[in-house]
């Protein structure tokens, strides 16, 4: 696949339904054999994050208070998306909070996934588990920023993706390094998308 828009998201808990939100949003996108743009950005979810979740994130009230609602961020990531396969590790959490919210903002727009989770269990058996964390330390992937933030899992998954698909070559990662640091710094105060 020539063009995929990789994602992660941090959330106030497991459940939609239950209303939990998404926290914050982080996304990679690779076309044409290189990194073309990037999605970052904290989310107000319009409730508070429990202390426990914290504590896995980071991200707190505090942060999230003057940031973008899901209203205005979603829509932005889906144009970031455009017609992009969307890669994810984990699908079924991360596209049910995706789905669930673009549900709610009567959004009505079908996209393909990718799930490295059960490609990676078929691919990599010697991992102790096929958590993020455990698949960045088997395969030797560079962490971008702490884990459990969003971007930088997005980066990670989305090297994951590349050895996944067979796309990995000798000087992968740092071409990839460079492509995302090209775009960080190319970043304004406070913009959530940047693109090549």
């Amino acid at each position: 696949m020539d063009a995929v828009t990789v994602i992660d998201f941090e959330t106030t808990g497991l459940e939609f339904a239950k209303e939990d939100r998404i926290v914050e949003i982080g996304a990679v996108k690779w076309r044409d054999h290189r990194i073309t743009g990037i999605y970052d950005a904290l989310v107000n979810p319009g409730r508070p994050i429990p202390a426990e979740v914290v504590r896995v994130h980071g991200i707190t009230d505090s942060m999230v208070a003057s940031a973008a609602p899901l209203d205005v961020a979603v829509p932005e990531l889906l144009d970031l998306i455009g017609d992009d396969l969307v890669v994810m590790h984990n699908v079924e959490f991360d596209s049910g909070f995706l789905k669930a919210q673009m549900k709610l903002l009567g959004i009505e727009r079908e996209l393909t996934y990718y799930d490295t989770l059960p490609a990676a269990r078929k691919r990599f058996l010697g991992s102790p588990n096929y958590r993020l964390a455990t698949l960045k330390n088997f395969l030797n992937l560079k962490q971008l920023g702490t884990m459990h933030r969003a971007l930088a899992d997005a980066y990670v998954t989305l090297q994951l993706y590349l050895k996944l698909e067979n796309l990995w070559a000798i000087d992968s990662r740092s071409q990839l390094e460079k492509q995302l640091r090209e775009l960080t710094q190319r970043r304004a105060p406070g913009a959530r998308v940047v693109t090549m």
